[in-house]
């Protein structure tokens, strides 16, 4: 009987020892592949190569100004604005970046003079907003055209002669009378350089000599010298 019960405690102590020395049961055992195995296939972390790394595609809708962007595409990204402009915009260090717009009208008034100026209900679309006066005495007179940035609206009158002062003078049709003030004011008439109405300073004070000020006063040139 004694030597049945030391075996007992040697084989428990053999036990003791495997299960010390990182054995375990069979029933522990992981199956490759499975959640938390050692061996197992990666598990599914949120935006590891999903939507959010960066994209060749431009957004659908238009961005603002300075709003985030993770755009890596060349080139700008265009938005129609209205039926003839677009904004565009470019990813620049991880924010979006409006680009100078460039659009707008592509011709002034001086792309239409006579004899190609408009008639009244011409297309105009995508031109601009354009206000030009032509003289076309031999034709059809003087031409009031007015481009809303659709339609030309034409109005036509006969070419008359203006007066220029108090002493009988007349300026022909195209030509705006320039008053030079002084005690002695002198008269004169010259082409108008305007080809748009009315007549303003920005392109009529070339009419006016060397330390003149221009004055537009009932669509005459006035010029004055304000040191003399």
């Amino acid at each position: 009987m004694h030597s049945k019960a030391c075996w007992g405690v040697w084989g428990l102590m053999l036990v003791l020892a495997s299960t010390s020395c990182g054995g375990r049961s069979e029933g522990d055992t992981q199956k490759p592949g499975s959640a938390g195995a050692p061996n197992g296939g990666a598990s599914n972390v949120a935006g590891a190569g999903s939507a959010g790394g960066p994209s060749r595609a431009c957004p659908v809708d238009s961005p603002s100004q300075g709003d985030a962007c993770n755009h890596e595409g060349r080139g700008y990204c265009s938005y129609a604005i209205g039926e003839c402009s677009y904004v565009n915009f470019e990813c620049i260090m991880g924010r979006w970046v409006a680009a100078p717009q460039t659009d707008g009208a592509a011709n002034d008034c001086n792309s239409f003079y006579p004899p190609n100026a408009p008639n009244d209900g011409d297309s105009c679309k995508c031109l601009g907003k354009l206000d030009c006066l032509y003289t076309d005495c031999a034709e059809r007179g003087q031409i009031h055209a007015i481009c809303d940035n659709t339609t030309w609206h034409v109005e036509e009158s006969a070419c008359a002669k203006q007066p220029c002062g108090s002493h009988g003078l007349y300026c022909e049709p195209g030509s705006v009378c320039v008053v030079h003030a002084g005690r002695a004011p002198q008269f004169e008439c010259a082409l108008n350089p305007c080809t748009s109405t009315p007549t303003s300073c920005d392109c009529a004070a070339k009419l006016c000599g060397g330390g003149e000020e221009c004055v537009i006063d009932s669509g005459a040139v006035a010029c004055f010298c304000p040191t003399c």
